[in-house]
């Protein structure tokens, strides 16, 4: 009856184990697909910020040329 016991307990510690991996697995499937949506949002925070930093340019260039022209219509 001991070993029976022994037995039973093994496997109820194994299925644990088994439980406990597969719960883990779900986690960092989960985890590698968070890391994966936050790598496009990522990619396209840097995408926005490059385009607001060519746009700002592009209004201080215009700033700058209007700046400019003034000049000589004073002239």
């Amino acid at each position: 009856m001991e070993e029976i016991n022994e037995t039973s307990v093994t496997d109820t510690v194994s299925n644990e184990q088994n439980g406990a991996n597969e719960y883990l697995g779900i986690l960092i499937k989960e985890q590698k697909e968070t890391i994966a949506r936050y790598e496009v949002l990522a990619a396209s925070l840097f995408e926005s910020n490059r385009i607001l930093t060519d746009q700002v340019q592009n209004l201080i260039d215009t700033q700058e040329q209007l700046a400019i022209e003034k000049k000589k219509k004073r002239k």
